[in-house]
């Protein structure tokens, strides 16, 4: 056998080069073979070389591959690649350059700025590099010198030996820090002064370091109480190793000094004067907010007449507060036994109770939360009110206002004998009210209402609302006649509304569509309803109205199933035309099925056969004629049972049976009298006006009639036989 000769690659150079993190090498030279002898072989392919690793290093083998033989005689060869080719790879320059930073000073070298680097290659990287000021003290604008920190590491799997690593400076500007010096914590309770006794302390930023502060006096610039309170500060020295430049200084008023409130501040009257203003009324002037909280005794009549606002947490007397300028502002409770607004305002978080009298002919009360008012004795009227509810109560009068009231929630109103509330700016959410007494409620709003519940003892009820109106609980005119006016949507709940007298019902599309939906029974005792929708009217419940009802609506009219109406006469009408109105009260076709379980009908022959026996017992008078032997006159008894066709006549009487009978069923009564015509046309009324329907029962029962009367017949006749056997057996004897 003959094997191949091997045959090398050679003139193949490798370049030198700076790292990259690459393993490859530039091939250079001119690659050659020399074959044996005459054959003829050439070098074909490209070459490709590759660095064992990618690091910097000096002679570095460089493997060639890639190459192939080509030629008449390249099949008696085995290529050999190139050998012993080397070359160089350089470190890669590397750069950490200090970014140029600007802070404030604190008293430290450090700064923020993050070191630039350039020059890497692949997933080398560099960590820990930081950068710091030179030195820690304010220098002027651009004077501060930014360094790089030793102690970074260069990760390029060559201990940092693949790149050659330079550092670059930067300028730096380090800004004196702002310092405000006051009094640290001065806190004392209310008493007319301004003096503050304090060592100096930092109010706003920060000493750093072992900087400190030296020197200084402070004052109050007032007597008055709060947190936050202004300190003067002036004479305070920093000691910061480079004259105090490392600092702003401000000596300023320091707002985190506190005159202590007063916890109780109490009336005395001494001034004789009752002014609240006079200081010599109390045990310190409750002003501004000096005080928390205010206690008058029961002898006590204080007349606020302060032009400037007070803050109290809680103002408690037994005796009476009289507002007559300037505001009270209150953030817990105002609970007096007497109070009497002519002027200012009452305002703030809190709420108002006044347990025995009020008044109120000027100024407003404006409270977030709720108003109480008892009057004990007489009449009660308000004035400016707005709270988040309301409370009124006049068990010896009546409740009137005479400017708006206005709440989010609940108006409650409870007198003796009526509420009159009818400011067109009121706006209350809710009502809850009555008169235990003669008296009406007459409301107007301005809001969507949720009538939670109205009563009056013996009056009238009109409410007029510009928003919608619903009622959730029962409205009631006990004694007189009631309106709900709503200018948007009006509905009636499950608990409905009822009057003595007439109900009116209103729902106009002033604000929005003029909707009503009637969810509970509409009843008047004695008066006529009356139903006026802009927009639909659904009605799910009865409407009674004795004297009559009428119902209008705008768009459509629609009835659910409960729906049902009781009154004459009865109009519905609907965008304009007539509506079909629902049946009469269930409480009419319910008594029907009663009488028809027929067991009553039964009874009812039981009377009719009592006065049949006794034209029956007539024939038994003929067995007299019996002794005279003249048979012939006994049969002449049996004709006498022609009492049967007696029977005949009973269909004219039946016409009025007939009728009393269905009078009798539908009114589930039993038939004691003679039925008028007004009453039939009253049951006619009550099967929905329909005279088939009417007709149709009076057949109904003419034929349940016939049918008794011709069993009836039979009986008889039956009977009258059995008579007549036993006359012709007695003629026999």
């Amino acid at each position: 056998d003959v094997t191949k000769a091997n045959l090398a690659v050679t003139g193949v150079t490798a370049v030198n080069r700076t790292y990259d993190s690459t393993t490859v090498a530039t091939l250079g030279g001119s690659a050659a073979v020399t074959a044996l002898g005459l054959d003829s072989v050439s070098v074909s392919g490209t070459g490709a070389g590759a660095f064992a690793n990618p690091n910097a290093g000096v002679a570095k083998p460089v493997t060639v591959s890639g190459f192939s033989l080509s030629g008449p005689d390249a099949t008696n060869y085995n290529v050999l690649q190139p050998a012993g080719v080397t070359a160089d790879i350089s470190p890669a320059a590397l750069t950490l350059a200090a970014a140029s930073d600007t802070r404030t000073y604190d008293g430290t070298v450090n700064s923020s700025g993050a070191v630039g680097i350039s020059g890497l290659f692949g997933s080398d990287s560099v960590t820990g590099a930081t950068q710091s000021f030179a030195s820690k003290n304010v220098l002027g604008a651009n004077l501060s010198t930014l360094q790089v920190n030793a102690g970074y590491t260069v990760n390029d799997g060559n201990g940092g030996g693949n790149y050659l690593v330079s550092t670059n400076t930067a300028p730096g500007t380090i800004n004196p820090a702002p310092l405000t010096v006051g009094i640290a914590d001065v806190s004392r309770v209310y008493d007319g002064g301004t003096s503050a006794v304090a060592t100096p302390t930092v109010t706003s930023g920060s000493l750093f370091a072992s900087d400190t502060l030296t020197g200084g006096t402070f004052a109050f610039t007032d007597r008055h109480v709060g947190t936050g309170k202004t300190v003067n500060v002036s004479g305070v020295v920093v000691n910061d190793g480079n004259g105090g430049n490392n600092y702003t200084l401000t000596q300023a008023p320091n707002t985190n000094s506190t005159i202590i409130v007063r916890p109780m501040s109490t009336w005395t009257g001494a001034a004789l004067d009752g002014l609240w203003s006079t200081p010599g009324n109390w045990d310190a002037l409750p002003d501004a907010s000096n005080v928390l909280a205010v206690t008058l005794p029961a002898a006590a009549s204080a007349i606020y007449d302060l032009a400037s606002t007070t803050f109290l947490q809680n103002l408690t007397s037994a005796g009476s507060l009289a507002i007559a300028a300037g505001k009270i502002n209150i953030a817990g409770s105002l609970n007096t036994a007497g109070y009497n607004h002519t002027g200012g305002v009452l305002e703030g978080a809190g709420a108002l109770v006044v347990n025995n009298s009020f008044a109120q002919t000027g100024g407003s009360i404006n409270l977030g939360g709720p108003v109480t008012v008892n009057q004990a004795a007489g009449n009660l009227v308000v004035g400016a009110i707005t709270a988040s509810s309301i409370d009124l109560t006049a068990n010896a009068g009546t409740i009137g206002q005479n400017a708006a009231l206005v709440t989010a929630g609940l108006l409650t109103a409870h007198s003796q004998s009526g509420v009159s509330l009818t400011n067109p700016a009121n706006q209350f959410s809710a009502f809850h009210g009555g008169a235990t007494s003669a008296g009406n409620i007459d409301l107007v709003n301005t809001v969507a209402l949720d009538l939670q519940d109205a009563d009056v003892a013996n009056g009238n009820i009109t409410i007029v609302s510009n928003g919608g109106v619903s009622t959730s609980g029962p409205v009631a005119a006990n004694g007189g006649t009631l309106s709900l006016t709503s200018n948007s949507p009006l509905t009636i709940g499950s608990s409905g509304v009822s009057a003595n007298g007439n109900i009116v019902l209103a729902a106009t599309n002033l604000t929005s569509a003029g909707n009503m939906v009637l969810n509970g029974n509409v009843s008047s005792s004695t008066g006529a309803v009356t139903l006026n929708a802009a927009g639909t009217l659904t009605q799910n419940g009865a409407v009674n109205g004795p004297t009559g009802i009428s119902a209008t609506s705008g768009g459509a009219t629609t009835f659910g199933p409960s729906a049902t109406v009781s009154g004459t006469p009865v109009t519905y009408v609907a965008a304009g035309s007539p509506v079909t109105p629902p049946s009469p009260p269930a409480p009419a076709p319910g008594p029907a099925p009663a009488p028809t379980p027929a067991p009553t009908p039964a009874p009812v022959p039981a009377p009719a056969p009592t006065p049949a026996p006794a034209p029956a017992p007539a024939p038994t008078p003929t067995p007299a004629p019996a002794p005279a032997p003249t048979p012939a006159p006994a049969p002449a008894p049996a004709p006498a049972p022609a009492p049967a066709p007696t029977p005949a006549p009973a269909p004219a009487p039946a016409a009025a049976p007939v009728v009393d009978s269905i009078v009798a069923i539908l009114n589930n009564d039993t038939l004691t009298r003679a039925v008028s015509r007004a009453e039939i046309q009253e049951v006619i009324q009550q099967v929905d006006n329909t005279v088939t329907q009417f007709v149709a029962l009076l057949v109904k029962e003419e034929a349940k009639q016939e049918a008794k009367a011709e069993e009836k017949k039979k009986k008889e006749e039956e009977k009258d036989k059995e008579t007549a056997a036993v006359s012709a057996d007695q003629c026999k004897k």
